[in-house]
């Protein structure tokens, strides 16, 4: 059997699946089981889309665990729905859409990106059937009731390639969070050359990177990760935060102090702009980062990227 279908997270899975099947009497406690599992389920989902090296069949195997415990959960559908858009299985992908919407606890900036989509999933599909219809029109051996044709064709448009070829992004800042076109996109990331007050933490399909004026240093997920709530914290951030907020996140992991500290270490080595943006402190025998004043942040990703405070 594939592994994609058999693989499932150690430990903590197996010791709620035994306890749900110890709780078949009693429903309060099977629905708390459940909703670990689902949690468990679309944490792991959103890990393999997300990481280094993605795995899409896998993060969408786990997508479907926890829509086959919780048809409707929200954020499953809305997960899922991304994947299987990237799949161009547009018309599975709105069926997710819609329930992600009528179900999920989403925020605005998610339901303008699910309508978004949906929107777009519909051009697609619309571009398909015109495909269709252009070909059958050619086929003169078929006796069309033309006049019936000529009505609705009349009512209907199809929309421009230039609609279908749009992709949207998102730009992230402490002033808070918008989607903004491919032409802004990339407007924000060749401007950060002339705003030396300014770090750009990205996320595209190259994967994650910092950049500081014209320097540009790729990273790695956790990397990204580490620097992120940096980013955008108001106060030091110290390495027993992060490891519990990153153990929470990536749940494949188990992040210990060293872990945090080589990671810094190396960051600091690759970074040549590091010591421009980044502040360290002592705080009770604790190591403390956060950026250095006078300097903000931006950040920038896809319209679907989920970024590690808004998991669930």
């Amino acid at each position: 059997m594939d592994q994609e279908q058999t693989y499932e997270p150690p430990l903590e899975v197996k010791r709620l699946k035994k306890q749900l099947r110890e709780a078949k009497h009693d429903r309060a406690e099977r629905e708390r089981i459940k909703n670990a599992l689902i949690t468990i389920y679309v944490r792991f989902g959103e890990s393999y889309k997300m990481n280094d090296q993605p795995n899409d069949k896998l993060a969408e195997v786990f997508l479907k665990k926890a829509l086959a415990l919780k048809p409707v959960h929200g954020i499953a559908n809305y997960r899922l729905a991304h994947l299987l858009f990237k799949k161009e299985d547009y018309a599975t992908a709105i069926y997710h859409f819609q329930i992600a919407l009528d179900h999920g606890r989403l925020n605005e900036t998610q339901q303008m990106i699910t309508n978004m989509f949906m929107t777009t999933a519909g051009i697609y599909i619309a571009k398909q059937a015109s495909k269709q219809y252009s070909s059958m029109e050619l086929d003169l051996d078929v006796d069309y009731e033309l006049e019936k044709i000529e009505h609705f064709r009349k009512q209907l448009e199809v929309p421009t390639e230039t609609m279908l070829k749009r992709i949207y992004y998102r730009k992230v800042t402490p002033d808070g969070s918008k989607l903004i076109s491919e032409e802004t996109y990339e407007e924000t990331f060749d401007g950060a050359v002339e705003d030396t007050n300014q770090v750009l933490l990205v996320r595209n399909e190259d994967g994650y990177a910092i950049r500081y004026g014209c320097e540009t240093v790729s990273l790695e997920t956790t990397a990204f990760h580490f620097l992120y709530y940096v980013m955008i914290a108001s106060d030091y951030v110290t390495n027993d935060q992060l490891i519990r907020k990153l153990n929470q996140y990536e749940l494949e992991q188990d992040y210990k102090p060293n872990t945090v500290r080589r990671t810094f270490s190396r960051m600091q080595s690759r970074i040549p702009f590091w010591d421009q943006v980044v502040e360290t402190e002592t705080i009770d025998r604790k190591t403390g980062r956060k950026r250095k004043r006078g300097i903000t942040y931006c950040i920038l990703c896809r319209a679907s990227d989920v970024l590690p405070d808004e998991m669930m």
